[in-house]
C-alpha cells in the first residue's frame, strides 16, 4: 500500500466515522472490510489510535453536544497551557560552509537544501501534529464514532421501551451517543465489543457509550472479561471504574447510587458538582453507598440476590445468583423458578415414568438422557460389574456389590406424583417446590452435566454442592440400611455408607471446581444381600432393600 492508497483508505475511513457515505460507498467499504486483509490490518491500526485513548489520562473526556464540534475552547486551552509550561527545545547551531570564490560571470543559483537534521525535526513536528489531529477528531467530533456499532442486543424478556419508535431484537448492533434509551419494564442484555456483558433490569434509563455506559437511574450488572478491563459505569453523581470484575450498580432517581461488588475489584468515584468528591476501592463481597442528599459514601452489606446476572429468553430464566436447584432441574426446569413437567425417572429407560413403589430388576447399564440437556444419565448400580456412571465412560472402581433391584423410579417432584411417597426429615416433608428433593431409593444413580449447567448460569468458577442427607422418617417399619455416595467424574467426593438410623444423618458441602465435569448422586444397599441367607431367598432381598428410603433433601449449587 504506497502513499497515495493510505490517503485514499484514510478519507473513506474517515467518511465513514463521519456518516458521509453514500450506501454505494458504505457498500464498498464493507466489502473491502470482508475480503482486503490489508486494508483491514490498516483499519485496525486506524482505529487502534481511537481504542487507545480510553486506556489514556491525559486529557478529561468529555460528552459534546451537537454544536461543540471539535473547537472545544477548554481542549484548545490545554493545549496552550502545554505550549507555555513545556520545556524549551535546545537549539543547534549549524556552522555556515565557506564560501566559494565569485565566479567571473553571474550565476542564478537555486535554493540551498535545510540540513537533514532540521528536515527530520520538521517531519516530526507535522507528522505528530497530523497524529494529535486525527486523535482530537475520533475522539472529540460528535459525529466521528457515532455510526459505528459498539455493542450487541444479545436477550430480552418482556422489554417495553418509552420510546414507541424503538423496536429492539435480539442481535440488534447498537451506537453510541444515540440519546437515553428508557427501558420502562423487562431485561436486557448486552455485549459490548470489547468484552463486556451489561444486564439491566427496567424500569432504568441508559445511554451505550463506546467503553462505558451511562445509567440515569435503574439497576445494572456488568461481567467484564480482561479484555474490557477499565470499562465504566456512569451515574449523574458516581463513576464506577473496573477492575476486571462483576458487579452491580443500583442508581436511585434522586441521585444516590450504590455498588455491589460481586467478583474483582472496582473504583468508585462519588459527589456531585456542589458536593465533595470521595474514592474508594471496593473488593470482592463489599458494597457501598453514595447518600447524594448527605454527600456521604457508607459501606453497607453486600446484596447476593438483587442484580439480575443472567437471562435466556427461550426458557424464560432469570438468575440473580441464587443456589441452582438440582430437584428443580430434574424434573425439566431451569433450576431457579419455572418448574417442570417430570415427576419421576425410569432408571432402566431414562424416560419419564408414574411413581411405582415395587422391586424390580435392572441390567448394570448406563442410560444416558436426551431429553434434558443438564441431566447426563441414570442407571442402577451394582459392583459386581464395572459400574459406568457417566456418558463418557468414566467408572466407580470402588462400588460395592448388590443384588442389582430398585425399589421405586427417582422421584424428581413429589407434588404431581401420581403415588405419594414419605420423604420426611427431621419432620420436613421434601420432595416439594418448598422443600426440594431427589428421592434415590437403594440402589440407585443420577448424573448431572456441571458443563451444561455453568453455560446456563454463565460461570467459570466453582461450584459449591450442598445437600442434607438422610433416610426418610415414615418409611417402612422395617430396619434400614443403606449407603449415600457423591462423585465427580467417577470419584468419591462423599460418602456416607450403613446407615441404619432413620431422619437425617448428614449435611454435604463439597466444592466443585471448573475443571470437573459430572456430579453423581447415588445409594447402594448397604451390602444386606452379601449374607448366604439374603443371597438364598427373594423374599429376604427384598426385606433387605425396601426400608432403604433414601433422600439427598435440597440438593443446590451455589455460585462461588
Amino acid at each position: 500500500m504506497d502513499k497515495m492508497d493510505k490517503m485514499k483508505n484514510g478519507q473513506m475511513i474517515l467518511m465513514a466515522l463521519d456518516g458521509k457515505m453514500t450506501d454505494e460507498q458504505f457498500a464498498e467499504f464493507d466489502l473491502r472490510l470482508r475480503e482486503d486483509a490489508e486494508f483491514r490490518q490498516y483499519y485496525l491500526q486506524f482505529m487502534h489510535i481511537n481504542a487507545s485513548l480510553n486506556a489514556i489520562d491525559k486529557f478529561p473526556s468529555y460528552r459534546n453536544d451537537e454544536s461543540s464540534g471539535i473547537l472545544d475552547y477548554e481542549i484548545w486551552e490545554q493545549f496552550s497551557r502545554m505550549e507555555h509550561t513545556a520545556p524549551a527545545i535546545e537549539t543547534v547551531e549549524i556552522e555556515k560552509p565557506e564560501p566559494e570564490p565569485a565566479p567571473a560571470r553571474q550565476v542564478e543559483r537555486g535554493k540551498r537544501p535545510y540540513p537533514k537534521r532540521k528536515t527530520h525535526f520538521l517531519v516530526t513536528i507535522l507528522s505528530t501534529a497530523a497524529l494529535i489531529a486525527i486523535v482530537l477528531y475520533l475522539e472529540f467530533s460528535p459525529t466521528a464514532s457515532r455510526h459505528i456499532p459498539v455493542a450487541t442486543l444479545v436477550d430480552q424478556i418482556n422489554a417495553h421501551w418509552a420510546q414507541s419508535q424503538i423496536s429492539l431484537k435480539k442481535g440488534d448492533r447498537l451506537w453510541p451517543r444515540k440519546g437515553m434509551l428508557e427501558l420502562q419494564k423487562g431485561i436486557v442484555k448486552i455485549r459490548y465489543d470489547e468484552g463486556v456483558d451489561v444486564i439491566i433490569e427496567g424500569p432504568a434509563a441508559f445511554e451505550i457509550e463506546r467503553a462505558r455506559i451511562l445509567l440515569d437511574f435503574g439497576r445494572l450488572y456488568s461481567k467484564v472479561s480482561d479484555s474490557g478491563l477499565g470499562f465504566t459505569v456512569i451515574t449523574p453523581t458516581s463513576r464506577f471504574i473496573d477492575h476486571g470484575t462483576e458487579f452491580g450498580v443500583h442508581a436511585d432517581v434522586n441521585g444516590s447510587s450504590e455498588l455491589h461488588v460481586i467478583k474483582g475489584k472496582v473504583q468508585l468515584f462519588a459527589g456531585s458538582q456542589n458536593k465533595s468528591k470521595v474514592g474508594q476501592l471496593l473488593t470482592e463481597g463489599n458494597a457501598a453507598r453514595y447518600d447524594e442528599v448527605l454527600g456521604k459514601l457508607d459501606n453497607i452489606p453486600i446484596a447476593q440476590a438483587t442484580f439480575v446476572r443472567q437471562i435466556d429468553s427461550n426458557s424464560n430464566f432469570v438468575w440473580r445468583g441464587q443456589k441452582i436447584d438440582l430437584a428443580n432441574l430434574a424434573t425439566g426446569g431451569n433450576g431457579i423458578s419455572t418448574p417442570g413437567h417430570v415427576a419421576a425417572i425410569d432408571p432402566r429407560t431414562g424416560l419419564e415414568s408414574d411413581i411405582l413403589p415395587v422391586d424390580r430388576q435392572a441390567a448394570n447399564t448406563y442410560v444416558p438422557i436426551h431429553w434434558n440437556p443438564y441431566l447426563d444419565g441414570v442407571f442402577v448400580p451394582d459392583g459386581s460389574q464395572t459400574q459406568i456412571v457417566t456418558s463418557q465412560g468414566h467408572t466407580f472402581e470402588q462400588c460395592p456389590p448388590t443384588n442389582g433391584l430398585f425399589y421405586s423410579d427417582i422421584l424428581v417432584n413429589k407434588e404431581s406424583a401420581s403415588k405419594k411417597i414419605a420423604m420426611v426429615l427431621q419432620g420436613i416433608d421434601y420432595g416439594v417446590s418448598d422443600h426440594p428433593g431427589i428421592f434415590l431409593h437403594a440402589n440407585l444413580g443420577i448424573t448431572f452435566d456441571l458443563n451444561r449447567i455453568r453455560q446456563l448460569v454463565m460461570t467459570d468458577g466453582n461450584f459449591v454442592f450442598r445437600s442434607k442427607i438422610g433416610i426418610s422418617e415414615r418409611g417402612t417399619p422395617r430396619q434400614c440400611n443403606a449407603d449415600f455416595w457423591v462423585l465427580v467424574d467417577g470419584q468419591i467426593r462423599y460418602q456416607r455408607c450403613q446407615v441404619q438410623t432413620k431422619g437425617l444423618c448428614d449435611i454435604i458441602e463439597i466444592t466443585l471446581h471448573p475443571n470437573d465435569k459430572f456430579l453423581t448422586l447415588m445409594t447402594t444397599d448397604g451390602g444386606d444381600t452379601e449374607s448366604p441367607e439374603v443371597k438364598k431367598s427373594t423374599t429376604n432381598i427384598i426385606r433387605a432393600t425396601e426400608s432403604d428410603w433414601c433422600i439427598f433433601a435440597e440438593p443446590a449449587l451455589i455460585i462461588k
